[in-house]
């Protein structure tokens, strides 16, 4: 209970406590004491449980913060000799605090200028330094002063979007509603509190119009006629979406991000994008992947990643609960690139590529997939068997992968010990940090598993799960990552 009161929510409790709060005794006393020590309040004050014999009051409801309780009672289920309790809490819809992020400005970017001041930087200075840190730590240096120079950093607020549907007739009806509003409240004589609910009558039925709305959603799609992007944006508008406010942590920020950091680094997606306009071809000397390649090293920073949070069901303070979108460098997918391009060849060339894998190759895609399991099941069919179907889905397959088993299948797969050591300094120096909002974390080693968002994750995710089909044996077995049909 002091963890609970620690989180500064409302707390509620209740249930058969099996103590009769119509007594006097020590056991309906000992709740009592327990209340006013805790600062809480039990609110039922009936019988809950009636016999020939008995009235008491046993099921009970406590809580913490009893003025935003509307009502509270109970009532005969007919089913149970109990009586079923029940709470009514006045809650309110928390206001959305204002937001802000950090982003690039591009207003007074050129592409021409900002190619030539890249052009213009003394690379060749990164064959000064003989270890990957100081070449990495240098570029970033180099390149970071050219591009806050043509898109500096700026802070920007995000404003709430603007109703298409707001007309300027329901905007002066709105208006006239509050002016209303503030009329009744100040005189509180009825008719003008009937003049309000008249006002405020008509400006629902407006923006509740039908007609409206339908008018509206028929000229966007008229004028985005050939334009497949804007005519979706218009039908999701009209479909329902799930609640996008960000929830209020109750603990400070810090220690929020610090145990998600905890969570994310132990129990072992979408990648940062240049933005189209900077995303043009210019020459940058190969020297860091090479360096990294040829001594078998990664730097810490090369491949440090940044898990940005995004909730998903249940106690959004819960780690477990939340999913992970992984931030990488953009220098670090050059060199995995590298690496998967030359992997991947050569286990085309030795035939070593999983036969049953249908994700994350060429070629080969969900189609491929549901083709072979369908051929299995209608072979079947002909030779008058009966086909069981068994769908798995492995939890956290990514985060959950053991570093050390991993290297051992790579060199099973003939990965050389120069190659070997790349794949142990890519996997046991890796770092990350979590973000929440502006909160950043302290920078923490993974302990297990390989980033989802990365160019090699997947890769690595196929060749370490190769041999699942030894451990089924009478049953064949079909895989798209880590989605599996038995």
């Amino acid at each position: 209970m002091n963890y609970v009161l620690t989180l500064n929510k409302d707390v509620v409790l209740l249930g058969d406590l099996n103590c009769d709060m119509l007594k006097n005794d020590r056991h309906s006393t000992a709740l009592g004491e327990f209340c006013v020590n805790y600062n809480l309040k039990q609110i039922i004050d009936k019988s809950t449980r009636v016999t020939e014999n008995s009235k008491t009051l046993i099921d009970v409801i406590i809580l913490s913060n009893p003025s935003m309780v509307k009502e509270s009672d109970t009532f005969d289920l007919i089913i149970s000799d109990h009586y079923f309790i029940h709470v009514n809490r006045n809650l309110r819809r928390p206001k959305q605090g204002k937001s802000y992020i950090q982003v690039r400005s591009y207003k007074n970017y050129n592409s021409s200028r900002f190619a030539q001041d890249i052009g213009k930087i003394r690379w060749h200075i990164l064959d000064i330094f003989d270890n990957t840190e100081e070449k990495v730590e240098t570029f970033n240096n180099l390149f970071s002063s050219v591009l806050d120079s043509h898109a500096p950093l700026r802070t920007v607020k995000i404003s709430a979007k603007p109703i298409p549907l707001m007309t300027p007739e329901i905007k002066d009806l709105m208006i006239a509603r509050d002016r209303s509003h503030r009329k009744a409240r100040r005189s509180g004589v009825e008719r003008d509190w009937s003049e309000f609910k008249e006002k405020r009558r008509i400006t629902k039925q407006q923006l509740r119009a039908r007609e409206a709305e339908i008018a509206y959603i028929q000229e966007q799609i008229k004028s985005s006629k050939g334009d497949n992007n804007c005519i979706w944006k218009t039908i999701r508008h009209c479909l329902p979406s799930a609640d996008s406010n960000r929830p209020a942590y109750a603990k400070d920020a810090t220690v929020v991000v610090e145990e998600f950091n905890d969570f994310l680094t132990t129990v072992g997606m979408k990648s940062a994008q240049l933005a189209k306009d900077i995303a043009q071809k210019f020459e940058l000397p190969p020297v860091i992947e090479t360096l990294a390649l040829t001594t078998a090293t990664v730097d810490d920073n090369m491949f440090q990643l940044r898990q940005v949070t995004t909730e998903e069901n249940d106690d959004y303070e819960e780690a477990e609960n939340n999913r992970p979108i992984s931030l990488l460098p953009v220098l670090s997918k050059d060199c995995e690139r590298v690496v998967h391009n030359q992997f991947t060849n050569y286990l085309i060339q030795n035939e070593r590529f999983p036969t049953n894998q249908s994700g994350n190759r060429k070629q080969h895609s969900t189609e491929t997939l549901g083709l072979a399991v369908s051929d299995y099941i209608l072979d079947t069919m002909d030779r008058k068997q009966i086909t069981a179907m068994v769908l798995l889905d492995f939890t956290k397959a990514f985060d959950s992968i053991s570093h050390s088993l991993l290297l051992k299948k790579l060199q099973n797969f003939g990965v050389s010990p120069n190659a070997l050591r790349w794949f142990a300094s890519y996997l046991f120096q890796r770092k990350q940090q979590v973000r929440i909002g502006k909160t950043l974390s302290s920078s923490r080693s993974v302990t297990h598993g390989v980033s989802q968002g990365s160019i090699l994750g997947p890769l690595l995710l196929n060749l370490y799960i190769y041999d699942l089909p030894n451990a089924c044996t009478g049953s064949e077995i079909y895989s798209f990552a880590d989605d599996t049909t038995l």
